[in-house]
């Protein structure tokens, strides 16, 4: 599955240069700037603002970022759950702590699910809740323990 042309969009967004972009992804800018027109042209608006402090993504280039940023995760997530399948990759979670009760729990949790799943290897992440919670909706951690009262929104599962 090719995703490049939404990784292009992501990098000039995260870097706000095209040549910052261009450099960090191995293309010339010119090849970027080309990139980047045809795409404004296919979608109809503007992605970026242009200035003299760099680009800024428009509304409709928020928009877009958005759906590159589910794009690629699922990606990710698709091509990871196919090797679990194909059983070229052993199972693993990785669970996110907050650094004042995270290594206590963490180390007490270990042994006990180990023993449990020892096909299954366990890590963790270490950080506090607004960041956890990023890493959770980024798919970059599988849970979080945390303190409840920290989630205002609807779209999380409590186990």
């Amino acid at each position: 599955m090719n995703i490049k042309f939404y990784e292009y969009i992501k990098a000039i967004a995260e870097e706000g240069s095209l040549l910052k972009a261009a450099a960090r992804l191995g293309l010339s800018q010119p090849a970027l700037s080309h990139f980047l027109t045809s795409a404004e042209f296919q979608i109809g608006h503007p992605l970026f603002s242009r200035s003299s402090r760099g680009l800024t993504p428009t509304a409709v280039g928020w928009v877009y970022i958005q759906a590159a940023d589910e794009i690629i995760r699922i990606k990710a997530q698709t091509y990871h759950n196919i090797r679990r399948l194909s059983n070229q990759e052993e199972a693993r979670l990785i669970l996110g702590t907050t650094p004042h009760r995270g290594a206590e729990i963490y180390s007490s949790l270990y042994q006990k699910f180990t023993l449990l799943y020892p096909n299954v290897r366990l890590s963790s992440r270490e950080g506090y809740m607004k960041t956890l919670i990023q890493m959770l909706l980024d798919g970059k951690i599988d849970f979080l323990l945390g303190s409840a009262s920290d989630f205002r929104q609807k779209e999380y599962r409590f186990l």
